[in-house]
């Protein structure tokens, strides 16, 4: 499933990039690229969606080669607030669509969210949204844990 690729994605060693990805050109047309700025995450975003978070295949002893260099957006310390802005666009766009995973799923979205919004303090909206996915799970301890992990940083 498309939703254990980003979990995967987030527990362990492994990477992404929108150039190891074959897509059918049809569901890509009809579903359309979601617009985060510099196009950071938009490759995950873009597995979920074509995939409906159903099933996808990969091939994992295939090589493919990324260019990583000061001049690559990945490499690059030039894009950091539009970075900073696409993550907080990313977590909500995973926010949204949070019961499309597994309970264990939701875990290490919700865990790699909240890492995403502590990183990025000047995002205010982002960790209220972090605040509120936790009350609205009746879920205080996270909430106030949230809260903590936010004031010390």
């Amino acid at each position: 499933k498309s939703s254990s690729f980003l979990t995967r994605l987030y527990t362990e060693w492994s990477r992404s990039s929108l150039s190891e990805y074959i897509f059918n050109k049809k569901l890509l047309l009809q579903k359309g690229i979601i617009d985060f700025p510099v196009a950071w995450h938009s490759d995950i975003a873009l597995v979920l969606e074509i995939s409906d978070f159903k099933e996808v295949y990969s091939i994992n002893k295939a090589i493919v080669y990324v260019r990583v260099s000061q001049n690559s957006i990945s490499g690059s310390s030039l894009f950091i607030k539009q970075k900073a802005k696409a993550d907080a666009g990313f977590a909500h766009y995973l926010i949204s669509n949070l019961n499309r995973f597994s309970k264990e799923e939701q875990k290490i979205v919700v865990a790699r969210i909240e890492k995403l919004a502590l990183n990025n303090r000047k995002q205010f909206k982002f960790g209220i949204k972090v605040m509120l996915l936790h009350l609205g799970k009746l879920d205080f301890s996270k909430t106030f844990l949230f809260i903590y992990k936010s004031l010390k940083k």
